[in-house]
């Protein structure tokens, strides 16, 4: 087993000291401070190799180089399954399982997939109890010759909480730095509990995944976390989800992902014909998800971001950080995409019985909150028409309302005694799925050469992180927001800056030198 506490505790620790020790022109000196930076394998083994590295004070852009490159050489794995313990970070341990393909070789960067697992709301399975899960990726990732990682979770950090958010990092972290991973190529997928957990990171945390695969899961079980959603943010990577035919919420799952596709976001949605069943589940699902791999890679230097959230904890995205929200009262300009819950037919919310040859078919009651009982439909009225359609018996009410749907107009005729009465008003609207309580913040950011051109609605307070592969930075670089200049400066490489946030994100292929932040006015 191998015990590790989380990476982030040395953030502060680690970046005290900046002194001027030897020379930056000292490459050997370098190539060992570094080689302990990667060989690291506690926190106090990390923030001492940053000390070191802060005090020899070498140029930046050369560390940022040998970060890119990373270590000399990876460990040897051994083929197969592997377990490791980790202490997390609400004090509890967890297990995560590897698998390393017989093709694993050391030297070459491999794909990786972090799979999630189901009935995450229960207490932690044991080893033995997780091993059956094992058999969703092993033979596709054996053929393939990619890595699996396997996390535990549990209802003390079900996949949709922080804590879980921060622990599933951590493990990715380990696995990245004793296997040589592709950054560009990690994928998260989830079957039914952790196919919410893979929606959920994907509104709210898409930096280091290349794509997101729920399996058998709902886009709304992302509202059980505690940021509000956004479903524009799914825009930000691939999600290739899908669902099986006899799945009880399968029809809510299908309407959520035809508003989400009429919206113009993009999910590719499969229906596969099973119940809720790993094991006929993955029969499809294997090779789907592998083709995926197979041609879907992360671009961390993409040139247009645009990211929505109404919480600084899930502010960033790539390489642009919402840092301060605040309701600046300005109207409005970003549309705010929503999904609501949606039925095949609006329920009328009346019973109707039949009373003999003289009085016929009348309404016998209505329920409570329903459009019939805000029309002021009584019990004896009788039915002549729903808007153009004749209405008498429970069959024609049903088939009048199949069309309509809520916040249509409606126009019901009753007789009332000897009055005929004309009805009228508004279907009301289906409730939306993912809660608004507190402002939105909003941030499209665009990247032309040396110029960046934002836009945002509801941020104080944001930071760009600039890599020297992105940007020239020997020139200004150039930030519009709102249609203001507030920055047209060189920008300086930062040692500390560069190390500590190699330290958060543990990736080879997303360096970044230095940062901007800004402090955006609302636009005129």
């Amino acid at each position: 087993m191998i015990t590790r506490v989380p990476w982030i505790s040395l953030l502060v620790a680690g970046l005290l000291l900046i002194g001027t020790g030897c020379a930056r022109d000292d490459s050997a000196q370098l190539d060992n401070l570094m080689e302990n930076l990667f060989a690291a394998a506690s926190d106090a083994e990390l923030a001492e190799s940053m000390d070191a590295l802060l005090a020899a004070n070498p140029d930046p852009l050369v560390v940022a180089e040998r970060l890119r490159t990373g270590p000399r050489s990876f460990p040897v794995q051994e083929p197969g399954w592997q377990v490791h313990e980790m202490a997390c970070r609400d004090g509890n341990s967890r297990y995560f399982h590897v698998f390393i393909p017989d093709s694993y070789d050391p030297a070459t960067p491999h794909p990786l997939l972090v799979s999630l697992h189901g009935s995450v709301m229960q207490a932690g399975y044991t080893i033995e109890q997780f091993l059956f899960r094992r058999v969703m990726w092993e033979a596709v990732a054996q053929r393939d010759g990619f890595i699996v990682l396997m996390p535990h979770g549990d209802r003390d950090a079900p996949w949709w909480s922080e804590a879980s958010r921060q622990n599933t990092r951590d493990m990715l972290h380990w696995v990245k730095r004793t296997c040589n991973i592709n950054e560009n190529r990690v994928y998260l997928a989830g079957f039914s509990n952790g196919a919410a957990g893979a929606f959920w990171m994907a509104f709210h945390d898409p930096t280091p995944w290349a794509a997101f695969i729920p399996i058998y899961g709902a886009v709304s079980s992302a509202e059980n976390g505690p940021y509000q959603c956004y479903p524009s943010n799914l825009n930000q990577r691939p999600v290739c989800a899908s669902n099986g035919t006899s799945e009880t919420y399968v029809r809510s799952a299908a309407s959520l992902i035809a508003q989400l596709q009429a919206k113009g976001v993009s999910v590719f949605w499969a229906l596969h014909p099973t119940a809720h069943n790993l094991i006929h589940a993955m029969a499809y699902e294997r090779d789907r998800s592998s083709e995926l791999m197979s041609v879907v890679e992360r671009d961390p230097s993409r040139s247009t971001i645009a990211w929505k959230t109404a919480h600084e904890a899930t502010g960033r995205c790539d390489w642009i950080e919402i840092l301060s929200i605040h309701d600046d009262g300005s109207p409005t300009r970003v549309e705010d995409l929503n999904l609501s819950w949606e039925s095949e037919a609006v329920h009328f919310g009346v019973g109707i019985e039949y009373r003999g040859t003289e009085e016929g078919f009348v309404v016998s009651g209505v329920e409570p909150g329903t459009i019939a009982r805000t029309l002021g439909i009584k019990s004896g009225d009788k039915l002549v028409r729903i808007d153009n359609r004749s209405v008498r018996t429970q069959q024609e009410v049903s088939t009048a309302m199949e069309t309509k749907r809520m916040g249509d107009p409606i126009e019901v005729e009753v007789r009332r005694g000897e009055e005929h009465l004309v009805l009228q008003g508004v279907l009301p609207e289906y409730p939306l799925v993912f809660r608004r309580e507190l402002p939105t913040a909003a941030v499209y950011a665009h990247v032309d050469g040396n110029s960046i051109e934002i836009e945002t609605q509801h941020v104080l307070a944001l930071r760009i992180l600039l890599s020297d592969r992105m940007f020239d930075l020997a020139q200004p670089i150039r930030v519009v927001c709102n249609g203001q200049s507030m920055y047209a400066e060189a920008v300086v490489p930062d040692l500390s800056f560069l190390l500590a946030q190699w330290a958060y994100d543990v990736d080879r292929q997303a360096v970044y030198v230095a940062a901007v932040e800004i402090s955006p006015m609302p636009p005129n």
